[in-house]
């Protein structure tokens, strides 16, 4: 039997980039609609598209990773592919990466290693 890590995150941007365990992962499905109010009183709703993703993530990483999340935070769009509990493997999205915030670990700047330490956040927004 499989577990999640089996399913690694994937960004692809022409090339598949594995993605390692975020410290946050927040997924949440929108429903797409129109609401407007009819001349009686009534709520006239006209849905076009439900289960619009939208993630927020939080990675704490190297200067290497912050240069590889900031590159992905500039595309107008990629694709993320991700697991899917109901089809029980990856779904494919298109997504646009929004709020992309950067704060520098405390004391990282002894870290020899990496030109410091990161903590990454931001949003992806499925089109």
């Amino acid at each position: 039997m499989t577990a999640l890590k089996d399913y690694p995150v994937i960004f692809n941007d022409g090339a598949d980039t594995l993605i390692f365990q975020w410290d946050k992962w927040e997924e949440n499905y929108s429903k797409v609609q129109t609401s407007n109010v009819s001349e009686a009183g009534t709520d006239l709703i006209s849905i076009t598209r439900t289960g619009k993703l939208a993630v927020s993530c939080e990675y704490a990483c190297t200067s290497t990773w912050l240069a590889t999340f900031q590159n992905f935070s500039e595309l107008p769009s990629f694709t993320l592919k991700k697991y899917d509990a109901v089809e029980a493997g990856y779904k494919s999205y298109t997504v646009r990466m929004e709020n992309f915030k950067v704060s520098t670990e405390r004391h990282s700047d002894y870290i020899t290693e990496s030109t410091g330490l990161y903590t990454v956040s931001f949003d992806l927004v499925e089109f």
